[in-house]
């Protein structure tokens, strides 16, 4: 409920509101803290994180299979959601071939059985949302893959690929949290950073090279809260999760964590000589 969340960031008996969700929310809550009793705020919000592949990566079906899985698992509906696809021209027709058949692994099923891999969309509203973005795609003249022709069925959305995207176009810097990956070419490493770092948000990103000095290179210069390379959505309790510009502020998870949610005090005690 919206206005319980904003009752509780205004409340001045409240001294911490750690929040996932939107960034458009997330800003809203650090507006009630700032009204309030500068309350601590902690924030996951949205994400347009990259998946860079370049032309020195070998195993190409293997990043296509990590991809879909990241992009297309729970309907593209999680924040560090690859939803970026950055890759070299020359390697772009091999990798999209493995992708699209890939993809079809995560077609939506009906959500009440229990051997459904992948289930619907959270809502109606969300549907027409990620509509109005294949609508745009579309009219734009991008190309859109799919891996059937019937993109939607019930509240569900199979895979969708768009491709040939202007990085500052509307589907390549808006998080449409659905299943939906766009695909953007690049020629040299310096443009495909660029590219990476051309979002409001910076939640997740991903470098693929067999070059050692590639990879370590572009990890430094991605503008992201976490950078995984050669692998994508590996995560563990005792490594931090958070993000950077409207992705958020604060880390969860580690013992990082632990900061946040508490105050540190300074205590000065004067002892007398005996």
């Amino acid at each position: 409920d919206g206005n319980t969340g904003k009752l509780l960031a205004l409340h001045n008996d409240v001294r911490g509101i750690f929040f996932t969700g939107s960034s458009e929310v997330g800003k809203k809550i650090l507006q009630y803290a700032g009204q309030s009793n500068m309350k601590k705020v902690g924030l996951e919000c949205g994400g347009k994180s990259a998946f860079i592949v370049t032309k020195n990566y070998s195993n190409l079906k293997r990043a296509a299979k990590i991809l879909a899985k990241n992009i297309f698992y729970n309907q593209g509906q999680i924040c560090s959601a690859p939803s970026r696809l950055i890759i070299h021209e020359d390697i772009k027709e091999e990798f999209l071939n493995y992708l699209v058949e890939e993809s079809k692994k995560y077609i939506p099923q009906d959500p009440l059985s229990m051997s459904s891999e992948v289930s619907y969309l959270v809502s109606e509203e969300q549907k027409e949302k990620i509509e109005n973005y294949i609508d745009y795609a579309d009219k734009t003249g991008y190309k859109i893959l799919s891996c059937d022709e019937e993109f939607s069925k019930g509240l569900g959305f199979n895979p969708i690929i768009i491709d040939n995207v202007n990085p500052d176009s509307k589907v390549a810097q808006e998080e449409i949290f659905g299943p939906v990956l766009v695909v953007i070419t690049y020629k040299d490493i310096k443009e495909a950073i660029e590219i990476a770092n051309n979002t409001k948000y910076g939640l997740a990103a991903s470098v693929w090279s067999d070059n050692i000095n590639e990879v370590n290179q572009v990890a430094k210069e991605l503008e992201a809260g976490l950078v995984h390379i050669n692998t994508y959505g590996e995560e563990d309790n005792q490594v931090p999760f958070g993000g950077v510009k409207e992705s958020g502020i604060g880390r969860d998870k580690s013992l990082l964590a632990f900061d946040e949610y508490t105050e540190i005090k300074t205590i000065w005690t004067y002892l007398e000589d005996l």
